[in-house]
């Protein structure tokens, strides 16, 4: 059997921000084609309590809630599903999130969830947070991860360096442990890469949805060596792909109730999915799922078949992950494109 202790998630692909290199922000009215073609996405209460009763699900005591394109607290049953989680033995659950929404009480409720912990995504200060996390309220995050923190929840502070806010990291972290967060960390951006132009990312278009016009994205990665990736400074490197799924025993629920291995697959799924005729993002992944005839939807399968559909197709991931056969495996788990949190 395919073994899962943890369970990833993207309950949602809403989200109150317009970070301009988000593959979520685009033309289209503010988001992206994907987007713009997919629809909002929230996954019910009932699939996530269904599996937890499940046989594979029940031994999940692990859930983490992060976003390729949504914002977990932007789900409108948010805290309804986090206290399904607790209710069902899940002992740890993480929500990474901009934090720039739901009143302080909220946080303050959601502070007395046993084992919650929560990444608060703050790039900078007043004065430049809101240049990466567009449109989110600096005043309003401060509040509310300091009713979080009040109420007895776990904290962490992660700042993504860029150009234009390097000179505050220190600064930043001296606040976070003012306010009682219990971690300060620091990640360099590696989105919009070029390997031909790696000190300057490419442009990202967006509609700047105030002015209604678009915008280039002005965002440039850090000239400080000490903040800078290893990609950026030393280019790519490919090592052998070790699958982070495999690795974390996990699996991913995404806000259309499909079960993928990670996040990291979720973009070239989705554009099959609702922009097949323009489907470009490292389309390999997409075929292997197809052609191995893998079950991911939650709407055909159970939980239990479709971990027990992974069990069966697993021998043919370890043989694509040892031919390089999977190019999104081969980036983000086959060479130092994706960057760790690293602590401060």
């Amino acid at each position: 059997m395919y073994e899962i202790i943890k369970l990833d998630t993207e309950i949602t692909n809403r989200c109150n921000a317009a970070c301009p290199q988000c593959p979520r922000t685009g033309t289209n009215k503010g988001v992206s084609d994907v987007i713009n073609a997919s629809g909002i996405y929230d996954v019910p209460p009932s699939i996530i309590e269904n599996i937890f009763k499940s046989k594979y699900g029940s031994t999940i005591k692990k859930v983490s809630y992060c976003g390729n394109y949504g914002d977990p607290i932007m789900h409108p049953e948010a805290m309804k599903i986090f206290k399904i989680a607790e209710s069902n033995g899940v002992n740890h659950q993480h929500i990474d999130t901009n934090a720039s929404v739901r009143p302080v009480s909220w946080w303050s409720e959601l502070g007395r969830i046993k084992g919650m912990s929560v990444t608060f995504s703050i790039d900078g200060l007043e004065d430049t947070n809101h240049i990466y996390r567009v449109k989110t309220k600096w005043k309003r995050i401060m509040e509310n991860a300091q009713a979080f923190i009040d109420a007895g929840g776990h904290a962490i502070w992660t700042f993504i360096v860029f150009a234009h806010n390097q000179h505050q990291v220190e600064e930043a972290k001296k606040i976070s442990e003012e306010m009682g967060f219990k971690q300060f960390n620091w990640k360099a951006s590696t989105r919009k890469f070029r390997a031909e132009s790696p000190n300057s990312p490419g442009v990202n278009e967006y509609r700047n949805k105030d002015k209604d016009k678009i915008k280039v994205a002005d965002i440039g990665f850090p000239t400080d060596p000490k903040f800078q990736s290893s990609l950026v400074k030393n280019g790519l490197i490919e090592t052998t792909v070790k699958c982070m799924a495999e690795t974390t025993k996990q699996l991913f629920l995404t806000s259309d109730r499909r079960i993928l291995p990670c996040c990291h697959v979720q973009p070239t799924m989705w554009e099959r999915k609702f922009l097949p005729e323009k489907h470009k993002k490292e389309p390999e992944f997409a075929n292997f799922v197809e052609d191995q005839g893998l079950a991911t939807e939650l709407d055909d399968y159970t939980f239990d078949e479709i971990v027990e559909s992974y069990t069966e197709v697993f021998p043919y991931f370890k043989h694509a992950w040892d031919k390089r056969m999977l190019s999104t495996c081969n980036r983000k788990c086959g060479s130092n494109f994706k960057n760790a949190v690293q602590p401060i």
